[in-house]
Order: C-alpha cells, then sequence, then structure tokens
C-alpha cells in the first residue's frame, strides 16, 4: 500500500487505484483494470478482478498491533485492565449481547450494566456493612 498515492502495488507490476469510498462501511476499495489479462491472476484471486477492502482505520490497527507486538507486557496489562469489566460483564451478569435495539435504548443499557458492576465492585471491596454505614445520612 502507498499511502501518499491511496494505491496498491500487485506482484505483476500494476497499480489498483481507489474504485469505490464508502463512509457507511468505513471502507475503501481499489481495483485494476489488468487483471483479466495478467499471468498472474491465478495465483492472486479466482474472481474476474481482485479487489482490495481497506478500511478507514487501518493505519490505527497496524499500529496498534506493532505496539502489541513490540511489547508483550503492555497487552497483558492491557488484558488485566481493560478486558476485565467487560469480560465480568458478559459472563458473570448474564449478558453477552444488547437484548434492545437502537443507539439511545443499548447506551442506557450499558449505563445500567456498568453501574451493576460498579456496586458489585464497591461490596466487594468495601464490604456490604461498611458500605451501608457510608450511605447512612449524617445526623443533623
Amino acid at each position: 500500500y502507498d499511502r501518499e498515492s491511496d494505491s496498491w502495488d500487485c506482484p505483476a507490476g500494476e497499480v489498483l487505484q481507489l474504485f469505490k469510498t464508502s463512509h457507511t462501511k468505513q471502507k475503501k476499495e481499489y481495483r485494476t483494470q489488468a487483471c483479466p489479462a495478467c499471468p498472474l491472476k491465478a495465483h492472486c484471486t479466482e474472481a474476474a478482478q481482485r479487489i482490495i477492502v481497506r478500511g478507514f482505520h487501518e493505519d490505527d490497527r497496524q499500529a496498534m498491533h506493532q505496539r502489541a507486538i513490540a511489547d508483550p507486557g503492555w497487552m497483558k496489562l492491557r488484558r488485566q485492565v481493560a478486558e476485565h469489566p467487560f469480560g465480568t460483564l458478559k459472563w458473570l451478569m448474564g449478558i453477552p449481547r444488547f437484548l434492545i435495539r437502537g443507539l439511545r435504548k443499548a447506551k442506557a443499557e450499558l449505563a445500567l450494566s456498568v453501574t451493576g458492576y460498579n456496586l458489585k465492585r464497591l461490596i466487594a471491596i468495601k464490604t456490604t456493612p461498611a458500605l451501608l454505614k457510608a450511605l447512612r445520612p449524617c445526623p443533623a
């Protein structure tokens, strides 16, 4: 992939130019007209023409992948810190996916789930009697 010209170079020496951009699917498609007469076509694709699809955020994905390969401890820390709450929400609370549709409703469902998770963690850390004592109103 050549970022400056926003194109791909194929093994036969041809250039795959940008053919279509989909903002809804956040991807770009590249192709060339040289595929039907190409001697390497059998090694490249079984379709009539080779199409390469590249997502809008592919550079960010590749940078994250390189960071994960360069420092294995980084991924270990990420698994411990960031992925644990999501795993707990999905497994322990029994919600592997959203039960309702629509972004607004799904955000509300996620907010309720996260609140439940936070309460569960608070009870585990502080114990129930300590939490109830802290929630009592102060005497006037």
